[in-house]
């Protein structure tokens, strides 16, 4: 269904994962652009269009401790290929990565590539195992626009690795939600209001935050990608699922 509708240049809107646009997004070549490989964990094949990236943008707001990613040093990114619900790599428990490989630098090439594919889809957050790899990283930003269009406030790019999170008081806030993994659907989902996270960050270093409403929205929607979970999970009443297209 999704290559049915490359060339109508659809839109969808996921609420708080993703927006995609089929027709202006990528067209995919199989081969090998790029291999990356760590320890024994996982090894992947990237299929890319790359586009490079001269500035870092400066977190702010509930992150501002979270440097941002280094993406101006490194060679062209690559578009990487979204799994898909069904796939297994969604519905397993991700592996933590060694602290010594984050600071060494071994995952920088891999945050600019995820990042590069969380804009090519216009997604706020992206997840190991959203493409194909089954480690606990995810990426996220919220940019001006989509804040402005949300009402929310807007975060830099950042990333985080074996990351997890809890609950600060009870509040639920529910809005609608949907995926990249999880394309042209969408349907009302609760997430806690204020949730505190702990990880690490793009340079190894340990990050203990503090975040709320949409941040924190984002944060667990990528955090239970990471444990084998998508949001469908935690929708209480699937008649709110609807399509985010019109077919």
């Amino acid at each position: 269904m999704t290559q049915g509708h490359s060339d109508t240049v659809a839109q969808w809107h996921s609420g708080t994962v993703a927006q995609w646009r089929s027709g202006t997004v990528a067209q995919w070549r199989s081969g090998t652009v790029a291999q990356w490989h760590s320890g024994t964990v996982a090894q992947w094949r990237s299929v890319a269009v790359s586009r490079p990236r001269s500035t870092a943008p400066q977190l702010h707001g509930s992150t501002a401790h979270l440097r941002p990613a280094h993406l101006c040093y490194f060679p062209p990114m690559s578009i990487l290929k979204v799994s898909r619900l069904g796939h297994p790599v969604l519905r397993e428990k991700a592996s933590d990565v060694e602290i010594r490989d984050i600071k060494a630098g071994k995952f920088k090439q891999l945050i600019d590539d995820m990042v590069e594919t969380m804009h090519a889809y216009e997604g706020v957050g992206l997840a190991g195992p959203q493409v194909h790899l089954p480690l606990r990283i995810f990426v996220f930003e919220v940019q001006d626009r989509v804040a402005k269009r949300r009402g929310v406030k807007q975060v830099s790019v950042g990333a985080v690795f074996n990351a997890t999170y809890e609950p600060i008081g009870t509040e639920t806030i529910t809005d609608w939600e949907g995926c990249l993994s999880v394309p042209f659907l969408g349907g009302e989902t609760p997430r806690y209001k204020r949730i505190r996270v702990r990880g690490f960050d793009h340079d190894g270093e340990a990050i203990d935050l503090e975040l709320e409403d949409f941040t924190a929205r984002i944060f667990q929607h990528e955090i239970d990608h990471t444990d084998g979970h998508v949001y469908l999970d935690r929708m209480p009443d699937l008649t709110t699922l609807a399509y985010t297209i019109v077919l």
